[in-house]
């Protein structure tokens, strides 16, 4: 059942949607970050998008700012990109509870890159809450993923 609902959406949403995609980046990496081992899997409307975010391990850190132990955290999230050229687009980012560790914050600035390839785009993100402008603690996340654009 659930191929035949996979089939009809991959079959027939280019023919109904508008400025849709859908995207997974299966694994973040440390890069201007240092969170790793964590996956995302988004669905986009135009500049609006909801994500979720899973962690694959229950590491436990120690936070360079405060030198408190925290726990990496997997959320649901919605995102508005409202600076949007081609390659770039930039925005924020609303989780459901603290990201990426349980001393994060729950907004953060998001930034994308794209690589457009026919209809796919290959993305790095970054998910960060700015130089520490809302908590002293500013793990991050990078991500690299594949994205489907239905138009």
């Amino acid at each position: 059942m659930l191929k035949f609902f996979l089939f009809l959406l991959f079959g027939f949403s280019p023919f109904i949607s508008v400025a849709q995609s859908v995207s997974i980046a299966p694994y973040s990496f440390s890069f201007w970050g240092s969170i790793d081992q964590t996956s995302q899997f988004t669905a986009e409307y135009k500049m609006a998008g909801v994500h979720y975010f899973h962690t694959w391990d229950d590491e436990v850190y120690r936070t360079s700012t405060t030198g408190q132990f925290a726990k990496k955290t997997s959320s649901f999230a919605v995102s508005l990109l409202p600076v949007d050229f081609r390659y770039v687009r930039f925005g924020g980012i609303l989780f459901a509870n603290r990201f990426p560790i349980t001393s994060g914050n729950r907004i953060h600035f998001y930034l994308e890159l794209n690589l457009p390839v026919r209809r796919f785009d290959i993305s790095y993100r970054h998910i960060s809450n700015g130089f520490n402008l809302f908590t002293t603690d500013n793990p991050g996340l990078d991500t690299i993923g594949l994205r489907y654009r239905f138009n």
